[in-house]
């Protein structure tokens, strides 16, 4: 079994993909306090985020409250939430619950949540909340689908959680059943370059990148009107966004500022 969690009334639930295949188009689902078992049609997936909307017919579901970005900062208690294996008395689910601190907000590259207490398949596609019972994020073990992006697998005694907020601006596209991919620019950066912007060393063919005129040399200084002091702070902006997303960039080409404009694109199986 996995946890999800409702987000709206008339049945839409944020899950993790941890333990469903990926040409799967539907799920069973239990309500807490609810013998029935009912069908959920898996509406759209975020595979960078390892996170599927489902939808159930079901009304005047309680809705949890969500925590606003600005109360997310390190340091602050959260807790871990979900449903393990067996049952309890009259045949509940047994909880999970693990209780850490927010150690970093902008993980995987800009995409995770990180608390030092450690979760498991019990907690993935459980919400992370505060100790005002806000949910900050949606729990992922953020490992298969996004390996390739730097991301560890689970039971490594830190747990990732997708930031609630973020989730949320992207529900119109999964309502419509969009599979989102991890966005793709297209350049390398010489990783030595530590101030001053991130210097690109390679632009891959073919890529948005090409398409939107950056050329190796170009000192990337600015990011949709967002200062680039380093390419890791440029990776963590493009790991922000999504297929499609129009960016903006400023960039120093032979002393001189330039604003050129890129749609990104899908990352590739294999990056040259």
């Amino acid at each position: 079994p996995f946890t999800g969690v409702v987000i709206s009334s008339d049945g839409l639930i944020i899950t993790s993909d941890f333990n469903v295949s990926s040409d799967a188009e539907s799920a069973t689902v239990r309500l807490p306090n609810d013998p029935r078992v009912l069908q959920a049609e898996i509406l759209g997936r975020d595979v960078s985020r390892g996170i599927q909307l489902l939808k159930i017919p079901a009304k005047d579901l309680v809705v949890p409250e969500f925590a606003r970005d600005e109360s997310v900062k390190v340091g602050r208690w959260a807790l871990a939430c979900g449903v393990g294996e067996g049952t309890g008395a009259g045949g509940s689910a047994l909880p999970s619950l693990s209780v850490g601190i927010i150690s970093a907000t902008e993980r995987i590259a800009g995409r995770a949540i990180q608390i030092d207490a450690s979760t498991n398949p019990a907690n993935y596609g459980g919400p992370l909340i505060d100790i005002e019972g806000r949910v900050v994020g949606i729990i992922t073990p953020l490992t298969h689908a996004g390996s390739r992006e730097g991301i560890s697998y689970y039971d490594s005694g830190i747990g990732f959680a997708v930031p609630v907020s973020d989730i949320l601006k992207q529900l119109t596209k999964l309502k419509t059943g969009k599979v989102i991919r991890p966005a793709f620019l297209g350049i390398q950066f010489d990783t030595r370059h530590l101030a001053g912007g991130a210097k690109v060393v390679k632009v891959l063919p073919g890529t948005s990148a090409e398409k939107a005129g950056i050329r190796a040399g170009d000192l990337i200084v600015q990011f949709n009107n967002e200062t680039m002091h380093t390419s890791f702070k440029l990776l963590h902006a493009i790991g922000r966004c999504r297929v499609d997303d129009v960016v903006k960039f400023k960039v120093v080409r032979e002393g001189k500022e330039m604003e050129l404009t890129a749609t990104l694109g899908a990352r590739p199986e294999r990056v040259p």
